[in-house]
Formats: structure tokens, C-alpha cells, sequence
């Protein structure tokens, strides 16, 4: 199909509008900034405003409504309509298709001219030339989508259903820790917010869910985005957790042969993991969504990651409406991200310092940074403590039992909007950040 990209872009309009179902498998693929500057530009931006938000609904009525209050000239719809006539998927998806064209088209001028501008000011070519280059690789390599696979997805792999077919009846994925699954499951739809205080393990705890999902759902992406620690980093903490191997030795130089081989071998374990990892330092609930849709347009998946809350680029509609609006413009938007596309969520979060001042050390939801938004859009919120931390610091801390006090990691079920609550048990190698199912056998209870 040849057509021009305000063709394409009328065309698109011109089925959604009245096939609003089709809009998840669009807006997987194409982002509203991507559309020629025309009003089919203000209706989809409109449509997808409608469909992301998790206080709306995506309606032939919301969708009106939402154009009038952008005094939207209702007049193009009317000439639509006397034109474009109701097509199949396929014809969507190249219309599309030709609009991603023309962005990725737009986007390589507007580098161009950025750096022949360069040039005229006076900059080297020696200077020009590379960044010009670099830039035309990643319009390429296609600049909607950043990030990197640990490696490709194994093929046609169908393990994930043989839980079910056995005949249990419990939905979502397995964390990999037989206590905490008693009472915790990732649900599809569901946002889980894992907090703690700083050095508790709460990303070491995640990336060991991501791994576990990863294994039990092959033919799935688990979708990691941290904006905190490098991909590179996540990496190398997931292999040394595996292989049981200090990754501060290996980063100084100071491991022997064998935890070298056992660290090399444990990279290769992760190949045919469908892991991706999106590094982005700056990235708002939005970005995360569409990179999200894209992904689960070509592959289902399975679990989204964000570590973690604070870092989130979202900025609040008015100056001066502070941190606690932009936490929970977060909040919704990652709750959005797990309703819209139907998989588990699970993000990270700090605690404030008020928890340790108190003798017990145990978290509570009012330790929660504006608590009151977290706990409010989060199904699950689930703490981290352990008490070896503070004991090592002469702190006061809670203690259930003697033994716990070095190797044990305390994970307290504080809010489950559709299962139980308590605490739970794990066992936690500092050296190693990796944490485990505790023995109970020898630790006499």
C-alpha cells in the first residue's frame, strides 16, 4: 500500500473512532507524538489519554466530551465519515505502519539539521561527524523502543500452562519462595509495591522474582525498568546471586579461579531468559507504557518492574503541586500499566526514616513516603526488614527468634487487596544479596 502519511493518519481516525476496541493493538505500536500534525493527531492523543488513565473509560461519549473541552472542529469527523469506508486489522496495522515511517523519516531530519546547525556554528567536523553517525544508528535501530534482551526468548515453550493443567486453582505467578506464595502471588492487573529501608535487598528481592517468573513463562518478557542501577549491573548482581559468588571481589580483581568460572557460568544460565532490561535514567509512567504496549504487541508479558518509585519523571499538571502530586501521578500510572495490559506490576520504594527510630524496626504503611497514595492505588504493598542490618550496627530490632539474628529477612504482607496479610520468613546471604527459602528444620519452630 502506497499512501501519504496524512492519508494514513485520516484512514487510522477514521476506524478507531468507531472501532475503539482496536485502539490497544495501535497504541502497542504508536505513539500519539509520532502522528502528523493534523486533528487526527488531537483524537488520538485524546483516545490514548482516555485509555491510559485509570480513572476514565475509553468511550464513544468520553471520547466526545474530551474533544469538545480541546474545542475540537467536529467538522473533520463529519468529512470522515463521508470518505473512509470501515477496513480489516491488516489495513490498520499498515497505516501504522507508514506513520512510524514517517516519524522515524522526521526524526532523522531534525537530527540532520541538528548537526549541520552544528557545523555552521563553527563546531569540527571531526566533532560533528561521530555524534551525527550515533545518531542515525539509533533512529535505525529504532528509537521507540530502548533497551536490551539478556538474550532471545526460547521458542515455543509452554511450560508455564503445566501448573495448571495439573489442577490447581490459584492464579498469577510463583515468587519463587514457598512461604511468601502462601499468601502472595503476582497477579495479572495487580500492582504490588515492595518498600523498605535503604540496604534491606529490595532490589535483590525483585530481580530474583524477574528471573523466577522469566523461567516459569519463556514464552513471555518480564520488562524491567530501572532507573536506578545500569542494566550492566543488574546483570552482574543476578549472576553473582546465582553462582553464590561476591561481586565485589569479581569487581576488584580480588576473586579466585573458581568463582571466576562460577560466575562465567552462571552468565550463560540467564541466555535464554526473556529478561529485558530499560536503563532509561529519566523515564515518565507514560514512556514505561508505551515501551510496554510495544513490547506486549509482539510478545505477551509476563511481569513489569520498576525500581524505583521516586525516580519517576512524571511532573505534576501545576507548578507547585510538590512531591506527593508527582508520587502519585506515579502511583496511578503504574497502576494503569498492570490494568491496561493485564500483567503483574511490582515497584520499589524507599521508606522514610521514621521506622528507624522505633525499637522494633518493623514496618508499618505509615512509613510509606505519602503513604496515603502508595497504599490507596497499590492491591499489594510488602515490606522488607532484616534484622541482621541493624543488629550489626548496635541498633535495637525486633527479633522472633534468636536465630534470626544473622541470614534472615523478614517480609511483612502489610496490605492485600484480594488475599491474606502476615509475615513471612526468608533466608538472606549478605555477601551474595540472594535470598532464599528458610529451613525451618533447623531453626526449631
Amino acid at each position: 500500500m502506497s499512501i501519504d502519511v496524512q492519508s494514513a493518519a485520516d484512514h487510522l481516525i477514521g476506524n478507531l473512532y468507531f472501532r475503539l476496541d482496536a485502539l490497544p493493538m495501535v497504541a502497542g505500536v504508536l505513539h500519539p507524538d509520532d502522528m502528523p500534525e493534523t486533528p487526527a493527531k488531537t483524537i488520538y492523543r485524546e483516545m490514548c489519554r482516555l485509555y491510559l488513565s485509570p480513572e476514565l473509560h475509553l468511550s464513544a461519549g468520553a471520547l466526545e466530551s474530551a474533544l469538545r473541552a480541546v474545542d475540537f472542529d467536529f467538522g473533520y469527523l463529519s468529512q470522515l465519515q463521508t470518505r473512509i469506508l470501515p477496513e480489516g486489522t491488516e489495513s490498520l496495522r499498515e497505516y501504522v505502519d507508514s506513520i512510524n515511517r514517517y516519524a522515524d523519516k522526521r526524526d532523522m531530519m531534525a537530527r540532520l539539521h541538528h548537526s549541520l546547525q552544528a557545523l555552521q556554528d563553527g563546531a569540527e567536523a571531526e566533532q560533528a561527524i561521530p555524534e551525527l553517525m550515533q545518531q542515525l544508528v539509533s533512529v535505525n535501530r529504532g528509537s521507540k523502543q530502548q533497551g536490551r534482551y539478556i538474550a532471545d526468548v526460547m521458542a515455543d515453550v509452554r511450560g508455564q500452562i503445566e501448573r495448571w493443567q495439573r489442577g490447581e486453582t490459584v492464579a498469577g505467578y510463583s515468587s519463587g519462595f514457598a512461604d511468601l506464595d502462601r499468601i502472595y502471588r503476582l497477579i495479572p492487573g495487580e500492582l504490588s509495591l515492595c518498600a523498605g529501608r535503604p540496604s534491606m535487598g529490595k532490589t535483590a528481592l525483585a530481580m530474583q522474582i524477574v528471573e523466577n517468573v522469566a523461567r516459569i513463562a519463556p514464552d513471555k518478557t518480564v520488562l524491567v525498568f530501572s532507573a536506578e542501577m545500569t542494566d550492566s549491573s543488574l546483570a552482574l548482581r543476578m549472576a553473582g546471586a546465582s553462582a553464590s559468588v561476591n561481586t565485589h571481589r569479581v569487581n576488584n580483581g580480588l576473586a579466585d579461579t573458581e568463582e571466576y568460572k562460577r560466575i562465567l557460568d552462571a552468565t550463560t544460565k540467564f541466555d535464554s531468559l526473556p529478561i529485558w532490561i530499560d536503563d532509561s535514567s529519566s523515564i515518565s509512567t507514560e514512556q514505561m507504557y508505551y515501551r510496554a504496549a510495544m513490547m506486549n504487541a509482539q510478545k505477551p508479558v509476563s511481569l513489569v518492574v520498576f525500581d524505583f518509585v521516586e525516580l519517576g519523571a512524571d511532573e505534576p499538571k501545576k507548578r507547585g503541586d510538590g512531591e506527593e502530586q508527582r508520587i502519585s501521578l506515579i502511583a496511578r500510572g503504574l497502576k494503569a500499566i498492570a490494568k491496561n495490559l493485564k500483567v503483574p506490576g511490582l515497584a520499589l520504594s524507599q521508606l522514610n526514616r521514621s521506622v528507624d527510630s522505633r525499637s522494633d524496626k518493623l514496618p508499618v504503611l505509615s512509613d510509606l513516603r505519602y503513604s496515603g497514595m502508595l497504599e490507596q492505588v497499590s492491591d499489594v504493598v510488602l515490606f522488607v526488614m532484616r534484622p541482621e542490618y541493624y543488629l550489626k550496627r548496635n541498633q535495637d530490632c525486633f527479633l522472633e527468634h534468636e536465630e534470626h539474628r544473622e541470614g534472615v529477612a523478614y517480609l511483612t504482607v502489610a496490605k492485600n487487596r484480594n488475599g491474606p496479610v502476615g509475615r513471612v520468613n526468608l533466608s538472606f546471604v549478605e555477601r551474595y544479596t540472594r535470598f532464599g527459602n528458610l529451613e525451618r528444620h533447623n531453626l526449631n519452630y
